[in-house]
């Protein structure tokens, strides 16, 4: 038997409702996300990942991804859609849901993974690698608990898919398992580099359901700015809305919002589950392009603004622990310069 297990089915997002905690799949969760309170992710990095992928989804659902809507007609229908508190209709969700792969372990198209790392890469990087906070190699752990790099303990699958968000959007850069790619012959190894949401603080807004909280995440169009490539010419797409990448082509243009939340992953994963689907036993870890990042600015990062620099070096996300600037007051100098 092929092991199996469906984000959109199985139980693998907790979530707080007015009965306390329940673990939930992507079906029920948006089905019934007018009456839950929010996402209980116990990592927050997994929690700020899975939120910019339901806001894209939310996109969907709603036809909130228009990129040729006029601003004033969006807003208007958003707030429509805020002031019903109907929640996000059922037959959309199962259209949405069964038009797209969300399982983990689907031989041809795993969902958020690369199923061509099986033959591509010599080495696996086990499931310490994959798990944050376990010892991997000459990784420095300060809580390693009854963990071990040399006994790896298998880890439960609904968990292995908190840890997958973060590596597709926390990733570290540095050394990985080398990856062949037919008709790719590079001097070294490319290498990790870090993921898009990497060392930087997100902001989230949050309402009394998820419903307004998924609806208070999307934000309109840009339009034509630097931050998107060729908007209105290039059709948006989610990772998990088309098919591989062609590893020797360039990334396609960043678009809204697909492209934008999901598609700026640096690292390749793909899940090795045990028979039975219930558990992740190792997993590959690996480059996912070779190509230099798009710059984008991701629409939920704390934005500092550094006057004095050049434009397109001016506004760069807050780095995480670190306090904002103070700002100078008419008359009197800067904080630490009396």
């Amino acid at each position: 038997m092929t092991a199996s297990f469906s984000v959109a089915e199985n139980p693998c997002v907790p979530a707080r409702t007015s009965h306390g905690h329940e673990m939930l799949g992507l079906r029920q969760l948006l089905t019934r996300a007018h009456r839950i309170e929010d996402l209980a992710l116990p990592l927050p990095p997994a929690q700020s990942s899975l939120l910019r992928i339901l806001t894209v989804i939310t996109a969907r659902l709603t036809g909130l991804d228009d990129p040729h809507l006029p601003r004033a007609t969006w807003i208007r229908r958003r707030n429509e859609l805020l002031q019903a508190g109907r929640g996000f209709d059922p037959d959309t969700i199962d259209t949405y849901l069964n038009a797209h792969v969300f399982d983990l372990f689907d031989p041809h198209r795993p969902f958020l993974q690369d199923p061509r790392l099986r033959t591509q890469c010599v080495k696996r990087a086990g499931v310490n690698a994959l798990a944050w906070g376990r010892p991997a190699g000459n990784n420095t752990v300060w809580r390693t608990g009854d963990h071990s790099d040399s006994t790896p303990h298998p880890l439960p699958t609904h968990e292995a898919f908190w840890h997958l968000l973060i590596h597709h959007y926390y990733g570290p850069s540095g050394r990985c398992s080398a990856r062949t790619v037919p008709g790719f012959h590079p001097v070294k190894d490319p290498g990790l580099t870090s993921g898009p949401l990497r060392s930087t603080l997100s902001f989230h807004p949050q309402g009394r359901t998820l419903y307004e909280t998924l609806l208070l995440h999307l934000t309109p169009s840009p339009g034509d700015t630097d931050d998107l490539d060729e908007p209105a010419h290039t059709p948006d797409a989610c990772p998990w809305e088309e098919d591989l990448p062609d590893l020797l082509a360039p990334p396609p243009p960043l678009t809204w919002p697909g492209r934008l939340l999901t598609g700026r992953s640096r690292h390749a994963v793909l899940l090795e589950p045990d028979p039975s689907g219930a558990h992740v036993t190792d997993a590959y870890l690996t480059w996912a392009t070779f190509h230099p990042r798009r710059p984008a600015t991701d629409p939920h990062h704390i934005i500092d603004t550094q006057p004095g620099k050049d434009a397109a070096l001016r506004d760069v996300p807050r780095p995480r622990g670190c306090r904002p600037r103070p700002v100078a007051r008419p008359g009197r100098p800067p904080a630490g310069r009396r």
